[in-house]
């Protein structure tokens, strides 16, 4: 009973959030004055992640990934929309479930069924109910009559829709967080655009890539959106595979501490491993992160500082109202401490509305009152930079402050097979 009361109340909260349009900003952007970039189709390579589209480009003036900014359509319009992309630019292989796709669109009972899809998180929606069963018709989908449950052009046929309806998804949670927002989705660009200000604010810009606005030219096609800078260093995974003991180090744990710190000030919550490279110096040691994916969808989200949890780690600050991990850097303190409030709603001005700047401004106040504590009970809380040690680094791991940034790295090869055998746990 309790679990149930849990998530009707958690329900009501995300109602809140997304379909009152508290989360979206009506942006302001002189498409005139931005960048204008001009492709070749074969300059462009369309990456898709399971939930969205990016183009990445390389040629001789630009190499980067532009992420499209869409026209704020009906969201069943949207979902069409989805479908068409999808199958024409995606996946245009798959010639039998797009037939199937567009029966259930044409069919109204179907198509909503389809629009109710719901998410895989969610224990009693659709998507779940798919997930558990295998059984497309939950979600308005009637696999073809030729099809046998359990053979192999079946099961390929499930899997194929499962990575589909993960985009419609992110289509229709694109389209709530969107709503009050304009002609146009801003809401991704800016939270994307909000971060990388944040960061620069608090001395942290070298870890985020630069990114802008801009208007992609390719063919007869011209589509605004935002350009991001391919993130230096080398990925996770590939820092797994080639492991070596320089990277998990001092240097290591003081980097993935200040993206804990600034996680929490902008509330985001994705920053797991795979959304950051490890950038290295010419003798294999740690110099910086490169992080990416910086627009989760509760992202700038007006919630307290004591509501944050990074994905899914332990929380920065315990329930004594100190900060759970070991050490802080003191040159962040430093910069934390010395923000103008003036200066944080000046800059976050153009990317967020009035609630979600002053709950960001709220986040840092607290922050400062939790240094302040944490730093008279102890001593030696803040480091500079040359006080970070493989002590420091082995009392974090001890797991005496639960899955901190660090100690989830260590055990990035765990997590990365849980998050990939997650969607095809359930038996066939």
């Amino acid at each position: 009973m309790k679990n149930i009361i849990v998530y009707y109340y958690r329900k009501c909260v995300d109602s809140f959030f997304f379909n009152s349009g508290i989360l979206a900003h009506r942006s302001r952007v002189n498409w005139a004055n931005v960048k204008s970039i001009k492709c070749e189709p074969q300059d462009v390579k369309i990456m898709y992640n399971c939930s969205s589209i990016l183009y990445f480009i390389d040629n001789a003036w630009v190499k980067g990934y532009f992420r499209p900014i869409y026209p704020h359509k009906s969201v069943d319009n949207s979902v069409r929309d989805a479908v068409k992309i999808y199958f024409d630019k995606i996946h245009p292989e798959q010639v039998i479930e797009k037939e199937c796709i567009e029966k259930t669109i044409s069919d109204g009972k179907s198509f909503g069924l389809l629009m109710k899809v719901g998410n895989y998180s969610d224990p009693y929606s659709l998507a779940r109910k798919f997930y558990l069963t295998k059984d497309t018709t939950i979600v308005g989908i009637t696999p073809p009559e030729k099809f046998t449950k359990y053979t192999e052009e079946w099961k390929a046929f499930v899997l194929n829709i499962d990575h589909f309806l993960k985009f419609v998804m992110n289509t229709i949670s694109r389209h709530v967080r969107n709503r009050c927002g304009g002609g146009l989705e801003f809401a991704s660009a800016n939270r994307q655009m909000a971060t990388e200000t944040m960061a620069r604010l608090l001395g942290l810009d070298y870890m985020i890539p630069h990114s802008e606005y801009a208007i992609l030219k390719m063919n007869n096609d011209l589509l605004k959106g935002t350009i991001m800078e391919v993130a230096d260093g080398e990925s996770t995974e590939g820092i797994t595979k080639n492991h070596s003991d320089n990277v998990v180090s001092p240097a290591l744990q003081r980097e993935l501490m200040n993206l804990n710190v600034l996680d929490a000030i902008t509330f985001e919550r994705d920053h797991r491993p795979g959304n950051y490279n490890i950038i290295l110096d010419g003798e294999g040691k740690v110099s910086g992160l490169s992080v990416f994916d910086n627009d989760a969808p509760m992202t700038f989200a007006p919630l307290p500082l004591s509501m944050f949890t990074g994905s899914a780690t332990s929380k920065m600050i315990g329930p004594d109202g100190l900060f759970n991990r070991p050490h802080l850097d003191r040159q962040l303190a430093d910069r934390i401490c010395s923000l103008k409030k003036k200066e944080v709603l000046t800059c976050l001005k153009p990317f967020l509305n009035i609630l979600q700047i002053y709950s960001c401004w709220n986040r840092i106040k607290d922050l400062r009152k939790v240094i302040k504590k944490t730093s008279i009970i102890s001593d030696d809380f803040l480091f500079d930079p040359c006080e970070w040690s493989m002590d420091s680094v082995q009392e974090e791991l001890s797991g005496k402050y639960g899955i901190t940034y660090l100690k989830k790295f260590v055990d990035n090869e765990v997590l990365n097979k849980s998050i990939i055998d997650y969607y095809s746990a359930a038996p066939l």
